[in-house]
């Protein structure tokens, strides 16, 4: 049997929404035996409007007639168990970006990451999580700042990080609420979209390599950031709607 995921098909997500799915998709069929592709021919809003090989270089792509993954495929992967070590071992295999996403950061000294999302994910109807104060995050860790890079897509937490200490990149744009803002408001140039990409693929290679990583499975961003690790992190919350793979 041959199944195919199109993007198109599931609209709304944020790009570590879409790549997590795409690792539970492809593990099921791993274990029932089935051949599972990318649509070829998709268009990947978030990404640009590209397909799967823009960004990444992994996975088998057709464009042929075959099923489609759907919502009641989905729910059979859902309910189907799966480990965090197999998760991780085929978030490895599924996360092969294109030679311009390949981005290494290299610190000084071992560090950790806390990873506070914002925005939609914690505010307004598409609310996922709880909130919690930045303070919350970085007590789980039993860190000295300098050690901890605080990865946020609001610039108030970057800010505050930044006065205790903590590392963050000065150079990111942050768009707090970027997915909803993105589906809804429509505000957002080629460019800011490229560069929301680059940003996702820096933090990725972020996360791999922190020696502590605390944060909220609310957010897919998160949960694939500990499977690229290999390690679990501190989890503040879970997805209020979604299954909770950790």
């Amino acid at each position: 049997m041959n199944i195919r995921y199109t993007f198109s098909n599931f609209i709304m997500n944020g790009i570590g929404a879409d790549v997590m799915i795409i690792i539970q998709c492809l593990l099921y069929c791993r274990v029932n035996k089935i051949n599972f592709f990318m649509n070829e021919n998709d268009e990947w809003k978030i990404a640009n409007n590209g397909n799967w090989r823009t960004l990444f270089s992994s996975l088998d792509l057709s464009g042929d007639p075959m099923d489609e993954i759907d919502d009641n495929f989905l729910k059979k992967v859902y309910d189907t168990p799966m480990t965090f070590d197999q998760l991780s071992e085929v978030a490895d295999e599924v996360f092969k970006p294109q030679k311009k996403y390949q981005r290494r950061f290299n610190f000084l000294n071992d560090y950790s990451v806390a990873h506070i999302r914002r925005g939609d994910k914690v505010d307004g109807k598409w609310k996922e999580g709880k909130y919690h104060e930045l303070n919350e995050y970085l007590d789980c860790l039993n860190e000295s700042y300098e050690n901890i890079f605080v990865m946020s897509d609001s610039p108030d937490v970057a800010i505050e990080a930044k006065e205790l200490g903590c590392m963050v990149d000065e150079m990111e744009e942050r768009r707090d609420g970027y997915v909803y803002k993105f589906y809804h408001d429509n505000c957002f140039s080629q460019d800011d979209i490229e560069d929301e990409l680059k940003i996702f693929f820096k933090n990725m290679n972020i996360f791999s390599n922190a020696i502590k990583l605390v944060g909220s499975n609310a957010s897919y961003y998160y949960v694939l950031g500990q499977l690229l690790n290999g390690k679990k992190g501190i989890s503040l919350s879970d997805n209020i709607h979604y299954v909770n793979r950790l």
